[in-house]
């Protein structure tokens, strides 16, 4: 059930991007709708990568669970260990496509940094008279830093 709502939110979001990616192709956008789009876009991947990696461990710990029981009914039952569990592959395959989605998702917020920089040294700049200093730059780096490190 939680997974579907996850599943219908991570969809909703990534039509919304999909949408905003459209709409700036088209260059409809001014430098600040494209700023905040990308802010957006931005803070979307973090939370697809926190979920995606959070989806990976209960996998990971539910893979473990189910290897476990396997090997204790197996002795029960007194077969020979094996590891043919069709049920561990398929989540094992799961947590492996997350792993590539994950570091997808890094990547493409990696090659945003200049660009997400660029849009909060002029957000802050706008804030503080409009002037770019090399206060606002280090400060808006800093921003873009800190918010690559959460992930």
């Amino acid at each position: 059930m939680a997974e579907n709502q996850e599943f219908k939110i991570s969809t909703t979001e990534k039509e919304r991007s999909y949408e905003v990616k459209e709409t700036e192709k088209s260059g409809e956008l001014d430098p600040e709708a494209r700023a905040a789009a990308m802010r957006e876009r931005a803070e979307y991947l973090v939370k697809e990568v926190q979920t995606g990696t959070k989806q990976m461990q209960s996998i990971l710990i539910h893979i473990a669970q189910v290897r476990q029981v396997i090997r204790k009914i197996r002795q029960q039952l007194q077969l020979v260990d094996g590891d043919d569990d069709t049920a561990s592959v398929q989540d094992q395959a799961r947590a492996d496509a997350l792993k590539k989605q994950i570091a997808t998702h890094k990547k493409e917020l990696i090659l945003m940094r200049g660009e997400l920089v660029a849009a909060h040294a002029q957000e802050l700049a706008k804030m503080h008279g409009g002037v770019m200093t090399k206060e606002i730059q280090a400060e808006a780096e800093k921003k873009v830093e800190a918010l690559l490190e959460s992930i």
